[in-house]
């Protein structure tokens, strides 16, 4: 199971556009400090954030990274292992 902790922040919708942010899997795995291969491996496994192929090419939406985020924030481990 790959861990993760986020430090660097997302990035932000420009005023006056509804289109959501999209991030490659690069972008993905170095702001959530994930080892390079990680988001691939969370892509074929399962339980990694939602992501959009656009012409062959991964990309993952803000909103998307935002809620894998909140769906695995624990206070407890007994909480991380339910």
């Amino acid at each position: 199971m790959v861990r993760f902790q986020c430090y660097g922040r997302l990035p932000t919708k420009e005023k006056g556009h509804d289109m959501p942010s999209y991030l490659t899997s690069t972008e993905f795995e170095d702001l959530c400090n994930l080892p390079k291969g990680a988001a691939a491996q969370l892509r074929y496994r399962g339980g990694g954030p939602a992501f959009v192929r656009m012409g062959g090419r991964i990309r993952y939406r803000r909103e998307d990274i935002e809620a894998w985020i909140d769906a695995n924030t624990h206070l407890t481990t007994a909480q991380a292992a339910a």
